[in-house]
């Protein structure tokens, strides 16, 4: 299975939720302000980076865990990634797209704007660093239910 994790920008909330998923970041605590800056990918996507997929990983079970930033566009990215796996005989079935919204809250949309948009890291960071830490618990959350889809639909039940 590939899973992807996709969010408006693809800087924060999904490249939380991949390295939640890997393991690169704790499920059981909020990180502290250091351990998103040392996340690979945190914070860094640009403009140029939506649409693209970040592999970050495998997880235990094997399966490639990626992010991406897709603006407006989330329906129409995926139909098109579906549409290169039939064209490439690949089982469009085996990819997951796990959007990653509904954890955003809005000071982490208010921080990613001034850091990313605006280009005003050094104001911006710190303020989507808060936002994260304070949606972290639902991203976790999400992390935990994709997991647990993926169980189910691979028939694989050891944790």
């Amino acid at each position: 299975m590939i899973v992807i994790y996709h969010c408006w920008g693809g800087a924060h909330s999904s490249v939380t939720a991949a390295s939640i998923h890997l393991g690169l970041l704790p499920s059981g605590r909020i990180p502290a302000k250091e351990e998103f800056l040392h996340t690979k990918h945190f914070d860094r996507q640009g403009p140029g980076d939506h649409g693209k997929i970040f592999p970050l990983g495998i997880d235990e079970q094997g399966h490639q865990i990626c992010f991406m930033g897709r603006t407006f566009y989330a329906e129409i990215i995926i139909r098109a990634i579906g549409g290169v796996a039939k064209l490439h005989q690949l089982d469009p079935n085996q990819i997951i797209f796990v959007d990653v919204m509904s954890c955003v809250n809005y000071v982490m949309m208010l921080g990613g704007s001034v850091s990313r948009a605006l280009h005003l890291i050094a104001v911006g960071r710190p303020i989507v660093i808060r936002g994260t830490q304070q949606s972290y618990g639902r991203l976790v959350q999400l992390v935990n239910e994709v997991k647990k889809g993926i169980r189910e639909k691979t028939g694989d039940d050891d944790e």
